[in-house]
């Protein structure tokens, strides 16, 4: 019943959040870390449901499942039941259970007498492992105007359909909502479409073209849309729609087509040029959502829902990408750099804060395509707090800048004696998008800073190596794995859960190309009889049944309706 607790938590700090500030943004950061974390988790060997049948080692399951999505869930209660019928339900389950023991099905009976409503079917939702697919299918019929959707939904369970809800809105070819609601054989309250069979028809009539679908609105459920929007109508949807989530999602999405092998790429790459171009140009946007517009996937988000990861190919395309934007944006985004200067050097004020947040991001995407270092350099100098430190820095670094090495000893020097900035001043150093940052890394791991028994100091250097530096980790002659598996052993013995975290994030390996998975199957291994807790191998043997997410190789076998 960990979730009961954590997530209930996680989702109530999310709330508290929202309401001291931006909800758009917010929820923008919360379904980042979702995608990169969560999702990613459920696509490997470490999947497995919000409540686990059982574990060896409960340490290893503080997990970004128990965690996010168990926030997600109860996310979707809200969703489902309205704000007062929730809160209702939710003081129902405080005043009943307050100091005593609970479970999940007493906090969903709770909100089904608050609610008189049957939610028997959602508790679903904490047994099954994966991320549930949802798949739309559509056709319009030009003669008598009717448009039809088929809505599929694909779970661990195809037995055992979820009960999802759906946020979804309708626009027509001039940006307008469709209020009508759909016909359709499903439950809709509001703006909600209801799912609980596998699948679902919605029909629109009496229209002069088709329109443009959006769901998961805000993300209204943890699951993966598979709808087939072409580069212009995901250009239309960040121009259009009202939900902040949905308009982020939409450039996500069109910076996948032009990153991910397929025949959109050359028209979805225009295509993110241009929406980019228009935020920036746009003076009355909120610059923090600009800078949140401005953001590449995650890396692993990209490769979260592939079969196969072709690495090194899914690595190029992403920094080719990021080059060309700042090579195609690099008026706008100098125009905006310096047009937010006097407004970035406010105080913690919200508008100052966000001008900080669009600025650095600029910072960051010119820097690719000036060598010189001279405004990054500049940055560094006048900045006025860590914010700005930080962007500079990493700029420098980062891009190999020749005031490099003078500002990390700079930067080392000031914070001399503060641990915290000296961690950051590591990360920024062991993420170095460099295959040779593995001897950079080795010198750190085995120099002054390192110490083993400190957990803010590991995470602070290996935990980032391994997940973020793809060039350098995933050194194909295996240098990079050798760091981590020489230091594990070091690890268990001193913190077996943080050695068993560091294990976690190989939870891609399965689908990783033979060569590197070779390697990484040699030092598993070879690792078992290095290994003493049982945090860490619970972990290994978990790892080792080299299992993905089943849901990524369902297809549909549903008509096509078109």
């Amino acid at each position: 019943q960990l979730s009961l607790k954590e997530g209930l938590t996680v989702f109530r700090d999310q709330e508290f959040t929202a309401d001291l500030h931006s909800r758009g943004l917010k929820r923008i950061d919360d379904v980042r870390v979702l995608k990169a974390r969560q999702f990613v988790e459920d696509a490997g060997p470490l999947s497995h449901p919000v409540r686990p049948a059982s574990y060896r080692e409960i340490n290893n399951f503080y997990t970004a499942t128990v965690y996010e999505k168990g926030a997600e869930l109860v996310r979707m209660l809200h969703t489902l039941l309205g704000e007062a019928t929730f809160r209702q339900g939710l003081d129902d389950y405080f005043a009943s259970h307050d100091g005593g023991a609970a479970t999940v099905e007493d906090l969903v009976a709770a909100m089904a007498r608050a609610s008189g409503r049957d939610l028997g079917q959602f508790l679903r939702w904490w047994d099954q492992a994966g991320t549930p697919r949802i798949e739309v299918i559509e056709d319009f019929d030009a003669d008598s105007g009717s448009y039809t959707l088929l809505v599929n939904q694909y779970g661990a369970d195809p037995s055992q359909p979820l009960h999802i809800p759906l946020a979804y809105a309708f626009y027509d070819a001039g940006g307008h909502r469709i209020e009508t609601p759909p016909e359709t054989d499903a439950e809709v309250h509001g703006p909600v479409l209801e799912l609980r069979e596998s699948m679902h028809m919605l029909q629109l009539h009496g229209l002069k073209q088709a329109p443009l679908p959006v769901f998961a609105q805000g993300l209204s459920a943890p699951v993966r849309m598979d709808v087939a929007y072409t580069p212009e109508q995901l250009a239309r949807i960040a121009e259009v729609e009202s939900d902040p989530l949905s308009r982020w999602q939409a450039l996500q999405d069109l910076a996948r087509a032009a990153i991910l092998p397929g025949t959109q790429g050359p028209n979805a790459r225009q295509a993110l040029i241009a929406t980019q171009a228009r935020m920036l140009a746009d003076d009355h946007a909120d610059p923090a959502f600009v800078a949140e517009c401005l953001a590449l996937p995650d890396f692993w988000d990209l490769c979260s829902d592939l079969p196969e990861i072709d690495l090194d190919g899914v690595w190029r395309e992403r920094e080719h990408l990021s080059d060309l934007l700042a090579r195609q944006l690099a008026p706008s985004l100098d125009a905006r750099y310096h047009a937010l200067r006097e407004q970035a050097r406010g105080g913690l004020d919200g508008p100052s804060a966000a001008a900080r947040r669009l600025r650095n991001a600029c910072l960051a995407r010119l820097a690719r395509i000036e060598s010189d270092g001279l405004r990054a350099a500049a940055h560094f100098d006048a900045a006025c707090g860590l914010t700005d430190r930080l962007a500079a820095l990493t700029a420098l670094v980062h891009r190999g800048a020749p005031q490099a090495p003078e500002v990390l000893q700079r930067f080392a020097q000031r914070h001399r004696g503060n641990s915290l900035m000296i961690d950051r001043w590591l990360s920024i150093l062991a993420t170095t998008p460099r295959a040779g940052a593995v001897l950079t890394v080795a010198e750190l791991l085995a120099g002054s800073h390192w110490n083993a028994a400190q957990p803010n100091r590991v995470r602070a250097i290996l935990a980032p190596f391994v997940r973020n530096n793809i060039p350098a980790f995933h050194r194909i002659d295996g240098a990079g794995y050798d760091l981590l598996f020489a230091r594990l052993p070091e690890l268990d013995a001193t913190n077996p859960a943080i050695a068993a975290r560091h294990l976690a994030l190989l939870e891609s390996w399965p689908r990783l190309d033979a060569a590197r998975r070779r390697l990484i199957a040699q030092h598993l291994d070879q690792l078992e009889s290095r290994l003493s807790s049982r945090d860490c191998r619970e972990m290994l043997a978990r790892l080792r049944v080299n299992t993905i997410d089943p849901v990524l190789n369902q297809t549909s076998n549903r008509p096509n309706l078109a």
